[in-house]
């Protein structure tokens, strides 16, 4: 049986651009775009460790609005589940310090298509293109 991981992401916008991260040079999607998020150990904390996540990863601070999608991806190794929440920046872009991620930009939705993104982000990613 293939083992569950559930993640919730942050769609964080600031003046009609996304922070999309690049992921590390080693382990599962090496070096794909991203937008940033955390795993879930347990659930019922998923507001507080997408607020910690985002602040120990970036140090940004955020506000969830809402929700925008939960998508399914089957990876051969495991089901995963993400949740994409749409978060409005409380933080100047300015503030921004790496910890995780190769690289943190912020592009427009019309940008999108110039990433090799991870595949289950690719369901969030036709939504806010189809949004605009």
């Amino acid at each position: 049986m293939k083992k569950k991981i559930n993640v919730v992401a942050a769609i964080i916008k600031n003046q009609n651009k996304y922070l999309i991260a690049q992921r590390p040079k080693t382990g599962f999607f090496k070096n794909k775009w991203e937008f940033p998020g955390a795993k879930i150990e347990k659930a019922g904390n998923e507001v507080s460790l997408l607020l910690d996540d985002i602040k120990k990863n970036f140090n940004f601070d955020i506000a969830l609005n809402k929700q925008i999608v939960t998508t399914n991806y089957k990876h051969p190794f495991a089901s995963i589940n993400i949740t994409f929440i749409e978060c409005e920046l409380l933080s100047s872009v300015e503030k921004m310090e790496l910890k995780t991620h190769q690289k943190a930009l912020w592009v427009s939705a019309g940008e999108f298509d110039n990433y090799d993104w991870v595949e289950p982000d690719l369901k969030v990613i036709e939504i806010i293109k189809n949004t605009k």
